[in-house]
C-alpha cells in the first residue's frame, strides 16, 4: 500500500524553493493578525532546516 504525504510534508517540500517561501511570507504579512506572519515564518524555517538535514544526509545534492 502506497503512503500518502500529509498536507505539512507538501507544505515544507514547497516552500524549500525561495520563490515559493518568499510568496508564502508576503501572503502571511497581508493579514492583520502579526501571528499568522509568525507562524508562517516558522514553517519556513522548518523547511530551510528539514532540506539542510537531507543534504547533510546525502539525501539531496
Amino acid at each position: 500500500m502506497s503512503r500518502t504525504r500529509s498536507y505539512k510534508e507538501d507544505l515544507l517540500e514547497a516552500l524549500s524553493d525561495p520563490i515559493e517561501a518568499r510568496e508564502y511570507l508576503n501572503a502571511a504579512l497581508e493579514d492583520e493578525n502579526p501571528e499568522v506572519f509568525l507562524l508562517a515564518l516558522r514553517d519556513v524555517v522548518e523547511a530551510i532546516a528539514l532540506r539542510a538535514r537531507q543534504k547533510a544526509r546525502g539525501k539531496l545534492p
